[in-house]
């Protein structure tokens, strides 16, 4: 029987229990090491165009993952405007 997920509890990105990833991990995971800063680089200047308020504090990426409010939806908006 499967264990049950438990997203409170982080593991590393090759973990094979992993469940979901933050954006930035999501990109790590995808792109690697060696392009990761490319795909990160995108993703900022496209959230920093399409939802400027998450800048106010200088980190717009973390911003954004971490609110409550942020959608599916504004996630896929952002991947699609950064090209990524």
């Amino acid at each position: 029987m499967p264990q049950p997920i438990n997203l409170d509890c982080p593991v590393l990105l090759t973990d094979p229990s992993v469940a979901c990833w933050c954006l930035t991990g999501a990109m790590a995971t995808v792109y690697g090491a060696d392009k990761f800063n490319f795909a990160y680089e995108k993703v900022y200047r496209a959230i920093v165009k399409l939802f400027p308020y998450y800048d106010d504090d200088g980190r717009p990426v973390v911003s954004f993952n971490d609110d409550p409010s942020t959608t599916h939806e504004m996630v896929m908006q952002v991947l699609e405007e950064a090209g990524v």
